[in-house]
């Protein structure tokens, strides 16, 4: 399989998978605008930037790979100036190393100038003039976005069962308040009537049989 079939083979492959997150956080932050075509790098690992000269080498060792970072680069008109983006777990550990990358640059000696920054989790590392350096290091901006990527969906069936005990648990607690009240009404009723007979005993005798004589 040549190059340019594999090419086609990769975009219809990226076509068809559908991916939330495409591109690593480094990536897609290096800014669009002055950038060389096809320039882009991604870099895990202190093996993987030694192939990139441009990198300063006392950063090589000091950047932090151990705390899982990335590294992507890319290089700007008008004379291919490099571009590095070291993206690091959170910001806490971006602070950390930049201040570390700074003390390692003080001793570093580049015929090009070196010019850093920090935006959010991203440490910006650029090789080249200043005027140019402080036009891509503007343009730099870390915006995390949030996305819900799984929204869990009620069952239907179960919303179906806790109305069903929801109308059956209230039917219950209605009829015991239904007796619960019977019952106290009779009990109300039935001190009532020993009340009234207690003070008025004369109402509760019976009467005495009559008999006719009709002989």
């Amino acid at each position: 399989m040549g190059t340019d079939e594999f090419t086609q083979f990769v975009h219809r492959l990226t076509a068809a998978i559908t991916m939330e997150n495409l591109l690593p956080v480094s990536i897609t932050h290096l800014p669009k605008e002055g950038m060389k075509k096809h320039s882009i790098r991604f870099y895990l690992g202190a093996d993987s930037i030694r192939e990139n000269s441009r990198f300063p080498k006392p950063l090589r060792e000091a950047v932090g790979f151990s705390e899982h970072i990335e590294v992507a680069s890319a290089e700007y008109e008008p004379d291919a100036h490099s571009l590095f983006l070291v993206g690091y777990p959170n910001p806490k550990l971006a602070d950390e190393y930049f201040l570390q990358m700074q003390d390692q640059l003080q001793s570093f000696f580049s015929t090009e100038g070196v010019y850093m920054k920090r935006s959010g989790l991203l440490i910006c590392l650029f090789i080249g003039p200043e005027q140019q350096a402080t036009t891509v290091l503007q343009a730099v901006k870390y915006n995390p976005s949030i996305k819900w990527l799984y929204e869990k969906k009620e069952d239907p069936n179960s919303s179906e069962i806790q109305t069903f005990f929801g109308l059956l648990t209230q039917t219950i607690l209605g009829i015991g308040t239904f007796l619960l009240m019977i019952i106290g009404s009779g009990l109300i009723a039935g001190l009532l009537r020993y009340e009234f007979l207690r003070r008025f005993p004369g109402l509760s005798r019976k009467k005495g049989t009559i008999r006719l004589n009709l002989d």
